[in-house]
């Protein structure tokens, strides 16, 4: 026999605000006629605040005689950094251009959760609930990834081209000692 849903959540209270921030912004530079620098960041931040009250209930047959209130917070952080240059120059039948540049991504999240059984029926805070029934978890993050790249391109009168490019990334989810890659390509 299972509790009717709709007046399960006709007595069950839910609060959840989020509190958000976005931000980008990026600059272009063009110190000679044939180069070209962009730079850019973006910030991303959040918060989220979650509560949860289910009371005592008596629905005819179905019967709960302890509440339960939980609590979550939730906040993270991202920030992401590039900056590239690029360049071409032409002489003669010789096309050249040449790419390079350095990127960072760095995500933080925190993460907690209470849940206490009993207590009031009313009061929607975790310290509404009975302390001595109490379950509770978290956890904390950091990955940040860095990378360096770059591309080269010559091209000879439209007969003979070559591309190489190189790429050196790095993460903090690998232990140290093993933390980079090294991906040329030609």
């Amino acid at each position: 026999w299972q509790p009717n849903p709709v007046a399960i959540a006709s007595v069950t209270t839910r609060l959840n605000k989020v509190n958000s921030v976005r931000a980008n912004i990026y600059a272009v530079v063009k110190p000679w006629k044939w180069l070209n620098w962009r730079t850019e960041a973006t910030y991303d931040t959040n918060t989220d605040n979650y509560r949860y009250l289910l009371p005592e209930y008596d629905f005819g047959g179905t019967i709960r005689d302890y509440a339960t209130h939980e609590a979550a917070k939730t906040f993270n952080q991202y920030l992401s950094m590039k900056s590239v240059a690029t360049g071409k120059w032409k002489k003669s039948g010789h096309d050249i251009s040449a790419m390079v540049g350095v990127e960072l991504n760095s995500r933080y999240r925190d993460y907690v959760f209470g849940r206490r059984l009993g207590g009031s029926n009313s009061n929607k805070s975790l310290s509404g609930g009975d302390a001595s029934r109490d379950e509770n978890a978290g956890w904390t993050t950091t990955q940040r990834f860095f990378s360096y790249f770059g591309r080269l391109t010559y091209n000879y009168r439209g007969r003979y081209m070559l591309t190489a490019t190189l790429r050196r990334d790095g993460s903090s989810l690998f232990e140290r000692g093993h933390r980079w890659g090294t991906f040329p390509s030609a």
